[in-house]
């Protein structure tokens, strides 16, 4: 889905769209600096910073489509991919790039032959950057899960790492302040079958399995702002013999089996949350850590973490909701990113 790009304070005044970028914009290739009322934009001829006022300015140019990007902690550098063209689509090269938001020339990290580069973010520290390796650059690949990479930056030889297995999901990780990498792990692009949360120490590369509810699948995690507790949804495990939904009927029972649960950092004390009803998407938790915010019945909810009667905010999310997703996966994170400011 693409368009142009509005830009609208949060209480819906001084609404405009933005002029100067070189066409429609991607509904998932635009990030707000963590630090700064500065956007970040990728267009099919590079990357564009956009403030809340002024014109947009590119920041580098690219060769590729739409390159992916993420902003480090402090809001001082970009990383990004580009794609070295080549007369064979599948032996097209990618290379990890970052650059200074403030000017300077691209920094060259990593090229990866005939091999693809999404990123997946920063580590908290900002020493270095987690991405999922694509090969053939083969979406279809991709979607049914490929591994995840570290790179350490500063090193005289890095090396991308690899770190377990999964789908290429930011929703689908979540970083602790101290660090830690807590992300839903398991292969083939159905949700309802082989997805489990795994603790990662990045440091280490150590991983700790936690355990599933009896008979579920966990995804949707997050950890607390201070790291101590975290939240996800747990659905009924149909296994990998179930590719789809007869009916609706069918389909309504696995989404009204995704239920909110929360628990310490280390998987201990875990409980469910059943008064925040059926059908839960992506639980977020609000600043203070006190309120969950997840998404039901195509509206926005918020429930505190330790449970009691749930509070609908606003609605409906979208025109039209559509339960199954991709597969089970649907994506809310503007709507909460957007509300929490």
């Amino acid at each position: 889905m693409s368009g142009p790009l509005w830009l609208v304070r949060k209480d819906g005044t001084q609404a405009h769209q933005v002029q100067g970028l070189p066409g429609p914009v991607m509904a998932d290739k635009f990030s707000w600096s963590p630090t700064a009322n500065v956007m970040s934009v990728s267009t099919e001829e590079g990357l564009w910073l956009l403030s809340t006022e002024g014109a947009p300015q590119r920041l580098v140019k690219t060769s590729g489509k739409f390159p992916n990007f993420t902003w480090s902690p402090d809001g001082k550098t970009i990383a990004y991919n580009d794609t070295i063209a080549a007369k064979e689509p599948g032996n097209m090269d990618d290379v990890l790039l970052t650059v200074a938001v403030n000017g300077g020339k691209p920094v060259n990290h990593l090229q990866t032959p005939g091999t693809g580069i999404q990123l997946a973010g920063w580590q908290k520290d900002g020493a270095g950057l987690l991405f999922w390796l694509i090969p053939a650059h083969g979406q279809s690949i991709a979607a049914d899960g490929v591994d995840l990479y570290k790179l350490q930056l500063g090193e005289t030889d890095p090396k991308p790492k690899p770190i377990t297995s999964g789908l290429t999901y930011n929703e689908w990780l979540s970083f602790s302040p101290q660090g830690q990498l807590l992300m839903v792990a398991g292969g083939g692009r159905i949700a309802w079958a082989d997805k489990s949360l795994v603790l990662v120490n990045l440091k280490t590369g150590q991983l700790e399995p936690l355990q599933n509810p009896n008979g579920c699948v966990t995804i949707d995690p997050q950890f607390s702002p201070d790291g101590k507790k975290i939240t996800f949804v747990a659905a009924k495990n149909l296994g990998n013999d179930v590719w789809g939904f007869e009916n609706l009927d069918s389909l309504n029972a696995w989404v009204n089996s995704r239920t909110l649960y929360v628990a310490n950092a280390d998987g201990s004390n875990v409980q469910a949350l059943p008064t925040a009803g059926q059908g839960i998407y992506q639980p977020s938790w609000s600043k203070d850590g006190r309120h969950i915010l997840y998404v039901k019945d195509n509206a926005l909810w918020s429930i505190k973490a330790e449970g009691g009667e749930p509070e609908r905010i606003f609605g409906p999310v979208f025109d039209q909701q559509d339960p199954l997703g991709f597969y089970g996966f649907a994506s809310y994170q503007n709507v909460l990113s957007w509300y929490k400011g």
